[in-house]
């Protein structure tokens, strides 16, 4: 298995700007379970907030358990006493899996969305892709997951650190 980690910004080596803006989208959340469920969100108007970006293939089970991964740490960032409007965590996925965000999102106050391609692009995300923003919209921290790697604890403990330094 091979991982890879991009921290963008600070010493990123991949010849980016320091945190580099994040490129705005509006798409409309599709969790029944979330606060938002129905409205548009857009990123421009998250400024504020941390978000925790995930890139998702329904289809991929790696996806689906990095996904339950992130809304139990968005939890525990929570009970750690961070107000929601501190940190969300949203997740956008391809269109066509309209069916499985119901299934994979349950119970979770995450927004979920679907996008044909066009924020993917914007982002040049693969599926498991992950974006750190930190509060005045900028990329602060990618990383690629690969196989599974929320599921190791050292993954998560860094992806940790990196919101908390944020918050």
């Amino acid at each position: 298995m091979t991982l890879l980690w991009t921290q963008v910004g600070c010493d990123g080596g991949d010849g980016s700007d320091p945190a580099d803006p994040a490129p705005d989208f509006t798409l409309t959340d599709t969790n029944a379970d979330s606060p938002s469920y129905g409205q548009a969100r857009s990123l421009a108007e998250a400024q504020g907030r941390v978000i925790v970006l995930q890139f998702i293939f329904h289809s991929r089970g790696i996806c689906v358990s990095q996904f339950a991964i992130l809304e139990q740490m968005l939890q525990q960032w929570r009970a750690d006493g961070y107000d929601p409007e501190d940190v969300e965590v949203w997740t956008v996925a391809r269109s066509g899996d309209e069916g499985s965000i119901d299934s994979f999102a349950s119970g979770s106050t995450s927004s979920c969305f679907l996008d044909g391609a066009s924020v993917f692009s914007a982002y040049d995300a693969a599926k498991d892709d992950v974006f750190i923003i930190d509060r005045e919209g900028r990329i602060r921290h990618r990383f690629d997951s690969g196989e599974d790697s929320l599921s190791n604890s050292a993954q998560r403990e860094k992806v940790d650190g990196w919101v908390r330094a944020l918050l």
